[in-house]
């Protein structure tokens, strides 16, 4: 979980920034772009590895986890990301 929720909230909106950067991404599109990859991962992503047979409750914990997470990394990205 920690593995996972670290790659989350921190290595995929950083690269995310970069990448925009690198392609002259305009302030807004930059902003939402870091946003998306600062949400937590979705539902249904439990409901998937339970049907094709993964680990349903590795993936309920890291749900459960990363939308708490999600609560705090929205506003801090918000607040790094310059305007």
């Amino acid at each position: 979980m920690l593995t996972s929720s670290s790659a989350k909230f921190a290595l995929m909106p950083a690269a995310t920034f970069l990448a925009a950067q690198l392609f002259g991404l305009g302030s807004h599109a930059l902003i939402i772009a870091v946003l998306f990859q600062a949400l937590p991962t979705a539902s249904s992503s439990y409901i998937l590895a339970r049907q094709l047979g993964g680990d349903a409750p590795l993936m309920a914990g890291i749900t459960a986890t990363q939308t708490l997470l999600g609560t705090a990394a929205v506003p801090l990205v918000m607040a790094l990301v310059p305007a």
